[in-house]
């Protein structure tokens, strides 16, 4: 959106806003979009997220989530997915989902502590960076606890 600001004529898409989504015809149009290679960012967010970028949105915990509706699609057609999540501890970061809802390639991991980049090659996140208020020696402790270690 800050992006847009300085290009006005940049399209964003707010899915779970009914003002900022333009889809009339519901997620049929953004799947078809997706397909085309037409949407080039798509955030994802999970219960779960584990340290090879796999997300769970059915079941965690015990609990069930309304699931993973389209997620796998999205996740392996559009190049850049940015996996996020609020909450950054053990319970959410884990060293495996109870469930693969979807897997994929991730452009970046967001997180309300940090930002980690994807090494593709090593399968694995790499911090880039620690939000304000935050240090690396708590991501550390955080990550390392959620890897069980």
């Amino acid at each position: 959106m800050l992006l847009q600001q300085r290009n006005p004529s940049l399209r964003v898409s707010m899915l779970h806003k009914r003002r900022g989504n333009p889809f009339t015809e519901g997620s049929r149009e953004l799947f078809d979009l997706a397909g085309q290679g037409r949407i080039d960012v798509f955030f994802l967010g999970g219960a779960q997220i584990d340290g090879e970028a796999n997300i769970n949105l059915v079941r965690a915990e015990g609990r069930r989530f309304p699931g993973s509706f389209g997620s796998a699609f999205m996740y392996s057609v559009v190049k850049n997915t940015i996996l996020f999540r609020e909450e950054h501890s053990p319970r959410v970061l884990v060293p495996k989902v109870e469930f693969i809802s979807a897997r994929g390639d991730p452009a970046a991991l967001v997180t309300g502590k940090a930002l980690f980049s994807w090494q593709n090659d090593r399968r694995r996140f790499r911090l880039e960076s620690v939000h304000p208020e935050h240090s690396v020696e708590e991501i550390r402790d955080r990550m390392l606890s959620a890897l069980g270690k």
